[in-house]
């Protein structure tokens, strides 16, 4: 292990092994971005730099918040769940459950039938992130401009709605959709 670690060698041991098949079982394809981010963090993905979106920034108790609209896929590209299953311990203490393939589908029916979501998928990024402000309140702290998404694996911790991001990438019919967007 220590040669491996000397190396920048990964060893996947059986816990990790079972939860990445458990995961795949539900998630198919999809379940690669938890793959990745767990085996290749920090890694930065070349064809996603210099990719934004339009943005407002606030302080929520005190702490700078972000409120903008995304693809799902584009999020999953740089997402991960700290599932207790896999025990992340950079990800300690928070967790989720597992992923209920029963619940992703009913999301998916329910936003392929046009169906929205009112409330956000709340998302913490791990590095610092880049803004463009472009045009400010005068009546408040908010300031609108570009957000600019982490290139990296395993940037943004999906902290509630991973269910609903997961669903938003299936059409009812548990296909990819290319198709719908989440806000965060």
């Amino acid at each position: 292990m220590a040669k491996a670690k000397e190396k920048q060698v990964h060893v996947l041991r059986e816990q990790e092994l079972r939860y990445f098949q458990e995961i795949a079982k539900t998630l198919g394809r999809a379940a690669k971005h938890q793959f990745v981010a767990e085996f290749l963090s920090g890694q930065k993905i070349p064809a996603l730099a210099n990719r934004y979106v339009s943005a407002s920034r606030f302080k929520l108790g005190g702490r700078t918040a972000y409120a903008f609209t995304v693809p799902a896929k584009e999020l999953l590209r740089r997402a991960f769940v700290n599932h207790r299953d896999l025990r992340d311990p950079s990800g300690a203490p928070s967790y989720q459950r597992l992923i209920d393939s029963k619940r992703i589908k009913a999301i998916a029916s329910f936003l392929s039938k046009g169906g929205y979501f009112a409330n956000s998928i709340i998302v913490s990024f791990h590095i610092p992130v880049r803004f463009d402000q472009g045009s400010r309140d005068d009546e408040s702290d908010v300031r609108f401009g570009k957000l600019y998404l982490p290139e990296s694996y395993k940037t943004c911790w999906v902290i509630d709605g991973q269910h609903r991001l997961y669903g938003a990438i299936f059409d009812g019919g548990g296909h990819r959709s290319d198709h719908t967007r989440c806000s965060f």
